[in-house]
């Protein structure tokens, strides 16, 4: 059986093939639906696209093609022009991997006992001291696709300027009833929140609250996050990012304080890149 006639769905005798007939089965051979699936490169979809073109344009091109020919060549015309959409939407969607910045000498040494997303409520007891401040944000790849179960980390100051860390032996004295870090997990939607207070500046650094974020398939993350208006380095050492601005948020009043978890908010989103 010719394979022109039993893609043309009715079965003939063999006959010798004329030179239309080659012509019109290389034609369609060229955009028979499977070879669509191997030609995954950008590259390759481009080429198809000029085939096809090629054809249309050619003399036994479209008017000599038969029903099922045209309904397939339709098919593969339109799954091409979606495909070098789809390539370019995801091209353009391409985000840029937050900032690192330095560690600084206080990562939390001892994440035993009460560690999560509060850190004004410990033991039950509310700490008053400070600003409270409803932090939130999203953690998401390169892509603006959310990440799911990112461990997010963040450790600062009291309201009086100091880290509950070991080594912090600053001359104001720790205020007990400030958790001073905390840890979440992303929710499905790649969200996290913490409660805690708007840190102080101390020293010469101004208000700052640190970052450490982890995620299954991404290069971990460590950062600090700034706020607008207060962010500029008082300290010479010259090991902090330069990218300053990116790194800083506003915070802003939340209005109705009286149902609010907290007096300000801000959001702080993070891009992590893939390993």
């Amino acid at each position: 059986m010719n394979r022109c006639n039993a893609l043309d769905g009715a079965p003939k005798e063999s006959a010798r093939p004329t030179a239309a007939n080659r012509e019109k089965t290389t034609a369609f051979a060229s955009f028979h639906i499977p070879a669509l699936r191997r030609l995954a490169p950008p590259r390759s979809t481009v080429v198809m696209m000029g085939l096809i073109v090629r054809a249309l344009n050619s003399p036994q091109g479209f008017r000599t093609m038969n029903e099922s020919r045209r309904r397939a060549l339709q098919w593969i015309t339109a799954a091409a022009t979606v495909r070098l959409s789809n390539q370019s939407t995801a091209q353009s969607s391409v985000l840029a991997p937050t900032p690192r910045d330095t560690e600084g000498p206080f990562y939390p040494v001892d994440w035993t006992g009460e560690v999560d997303g509060d850190l004004i409520s410990v033991g039950g007891k509310h700490y008053s001291q400070g600003t409270s401040l409803l932090l939130l944000g999203r953690v998401l790849g390169v892509n603006g696709l959310p990440i799911v179960g990112a461990r997010v980390e963040i450790w600062q100051v009291d309201a009086t300027g100091r880290y509950r860390h070991p080594n912090d032996d600053g001359e104001r004295p720790l205020k007990r009833g400030f958790q001073g870090f905390g840890r979440v997990l992303t929710d499905p939607q790649g969200a996290y929140r913490f409660r805690t207070i708007k840190p102080i500046a101390y020293q010469s650094r101004p208000a700052h609250i640190h970052f450490r974020v982890a995620a299954k398939g991404y290069k971990e993350l460590t950062t600090q996050m700034y706020f607008a208006g207060e962010n500029k380095e008082g300290s010479s050492w010259g090991g902090f990012s330069k990218e300053r601005d990116r790194l800083t948020v506003t915070a802003t009043p939340i209005r109705d304080e009286a149902s609010a978890e907290a007096k300000l908010t801000a959001t702080f989103d993070i891009v992590l890149a893939t390993v």
